[in-house]
């Protein structure tokens, strides 16, 4: 598995590939996850996330993977999720979540050894760095969506 930073839709986040040697596409699971369980530990955030990819994976054969795929591709910022496209959802998003979406960002950054601004690359608005204004809360809400999303994938087995 491989970590580099990858643009989704503009916003650049890291992403983790699994190479499929059939045929060089990120590897899917031989068996079909249909819905993703609940943890005994699991926060506010993941609960939403978990809620909506299970919603989600009755729409596709290949299940979670299916969305956790498309997801992947295309990001919040294509539209793929519903409920985070307007900045009105996005900013409750993002208000609700804030002190969960510090803590993945300090734990990304750490990870990726790096800063926000080269975590975002130009989408980051520099001159807000405590992300006091739409435009940085925005990016964040579809950060830690993305990212739950993709943990949550990767802890029931599944890499995209």
């Amino acid at each position: 598995m491989t970590t580099s930073p990858s643009p989704r839709c503009g916003l650049t986040a890291l992403a983790r590939i699994a190479p499929n040697p059939m045929n060089g596409v990120c590897a899917m699971m031989a068996t079909t996850i249909r819905k993703l369980a609940k943890s005994d530990n699991e926060t506010r955030m993941q609960r939403e996330v978990r809620r909506w990819i299970n919603g989600q994976a009755r729409e596709y054969d290949n299940g979670v993977a299916g969305v956790l795929r498309d997801l992947a591709y295309g990001g919040c910022a294509s539209g793929y999720v519903s409920g985070m496209i307007c900045y009105a959802d996005t900013l409750a998003f993002f208000r609700e979540h804030r002190k969960e979406i510090a803590s993945l960002l300090a734990e990304t950054l750490a990870d990726f050894g790096g800063t926000v601004s080269q975590l975002f690359g130009d989408k980051w608005d520099d001159s807000d760095p405590l992300a006091e204004e739409t435009q940085n809360q925005n990016l964040l809400a579809w950060f830690a969506w993305e990212e739950t999303a993709r943990a949550l994938g990767q802890s029931a087995g599944i890499d995209v």
